[in-house]
């Protein structure tokens, strides 16, 4: 058993270290006896065999990006997954799958989440780690640190998304 604060962590852990994971779940329900939790349920959203069709697709967009960036130094591949998903997404909050990987690879539109989420599963395909940082601003957040040699960098692709600037900035890169 566990404590509602395990939990709370554990979930993050799964949906922020698995990215893909975002877009088969919305939320979880959880039974509890008093301070501890006795069992989870998550609530899916999709079918199985949608989960699969969004994951080849998803699968197919990594590796043709991925092919893309085979002789380029790890800096170089950051750079580039940075302004690939700038270029090629609109930042919205109002549409299906914003917050996920799926969303910004696919469908190219995502919101703070869905940059993270993809930039996280393009770094760590390509052998770079990278892990989703959540927090708060003036209101809910989503960002990346990465791992380029022995140290360790911000990457906040919302605030290097300037649509009305028509290419990437590097506020926090």
């Amino acid at each position: 058993q566990i404590t509602l604060q395990q939990l709370d962590q554990y979930y993050k852990i799964l949906a922020f270290s698995l990215p893909e994971t975002m877009m088969i779940y919305s939320t979880y329900r959880y039974n509890n006896q008093g301070s501890k939790v006795t069992s989870v349920t998550f609530n899916y959203v999709l079918t199985q065999q949608q989960y699969i069709d969004k994951m080849t697709a998803l699968e197919k967009a990594v590796k043709d990006i991925l092919s893309e960036v085979q002789n380029m130094s790890d800096f170089e591949k950051i750079k580039y997954f940075n302004n690939y998903l700038i270029e090629n997404c609109t930042y919205t909050l109002d549409a299906a799958d914003v917050t996920n990987a799926y969303g910004a690879l696919i469908n190219g539109i995502n919101h703070c989440d869905g940059f993270s989420d993809a930039m996280n599963l393009l770094c760590n395909a390509s052998g770079i780690n990278c892990q989703t940082v959540l927090g708060y601003t003036s209101e809910y957040h989503a960002w990346n640190i990465v791992q380029l040699d022995d140290r360790y960098y911000y990457l906040d692709l919302t605030a290097n998304n300037v649509d009305w600037y028509n290419k990437p900035l590097y506020v926090v890169f």
